[in-house]
């Protein structure tokens, strides 16, 4: 707990330091916005993962979801954004998002019952079922240019605290019981700091209503086992900061 309370501590200081000191010596604007959203998981390749062959040495987590097929998911962010002016037309966009992602691996239950490891308990090669749920406190480190209304991203989002669900369905030979196959789940819960990049690139579209900028988005994140994830949502602007004078900053 103690850890996380320090990263939270950090982050806000790193922000807040940030966007002081860039006021400071370029008195050029930035703006604060809502973004919300959702998306869609997909591969850049066949689904199925094929097997490989065991070496000498090898650790079971390298061969872990072999003979499994990646499934699509579905997930959101939504979160706060500041966005800082650094020259013409150019700016660095960060914040802090909570983004809801998921893993899911399913193997054929046919398929583990022909290479099933001799167990009446639940073991961890007999999984039919992975499913993984992150929720991220994410922080987007992502440049920024606008050109007219058109607004472009290209960055990072990087995962800095993660609550994880992982729930695992197990085929169990209950013989001489009938039927002699049946499925069981185990439900792990844990809270890590997760190495994990996500590139991503951004465009929107931005119009205003009143003195507020609304501007729908189309992006792409980028993540492991060759998966991206096609995004949508909007990001809604809350305050804008501009013609700072000098007087105003002492």
């Amino acid at each position: 707990m103690k850890n996380i309370i320090f990263i939270f501590l950090f982050l806000f200081s790193y922000l807040t330091c940030l966007s002081q000191d860039t006021l400071k010596h370029f008195e050029k604007k930035y703006q604060f916005s809502i973004q919300a959203g959702g998306y869609y998981k997909y591969f850049i390749c066949e689904r199925y993962i094929d097997p490989t062959t065991y070496k000498k040495g090898d650790k079971f987590k390298e061969h872990q979801y072999d003979r499994f097929i990646k499934i699509p998911t579905y997930g959101f962010k939504t979160g706060l954004l500041i966005d800082i002016k650094f020259a013409k037309h150019w700016y660095f966009s960060s914040g802090l998002l909570f983004c809801f992602r998921k893993d899911v691996f399913e193997n054929n239950i046919d398929t583990v019952i022909k290479y099933y490891n001799s167990s009446t308990i639940r073991n961890i090669h007999n999984t039919v079922k992975y499913d993984y749920s992150y929720n991220n406190i994410e922080l987007p480190l992502m440049i920024l240019f606008k050109w007219k209304r058109i607004n472009f991203y290209a960055g990072v989002y990087l995962p800095v605290l993660t609550f994880c669900k992982s729930t695992y369905t197990y085929v169990v030979n209950q013989f001489p019981q009938n039927p002699p196959w049946i499925t069981s789940k185990k439900i792990i819960k844990s809270i890590e700091i997760p190495l994990k990049i996500y590139p991503s690139y951004q465009i929107s579209y931005a119009f205003k209503i009143k003195k507020h900028s609304l501007a729908p988005y189309l992006g792409f994140d980028f993540g492991a086992k060759k998966s991206f994830y096609i995004q949508g949502g909007i990001i809604f602007s809350v305050y804008n900061f501009n013609n700072v004078k000098k007087s105003q900053l002492k």
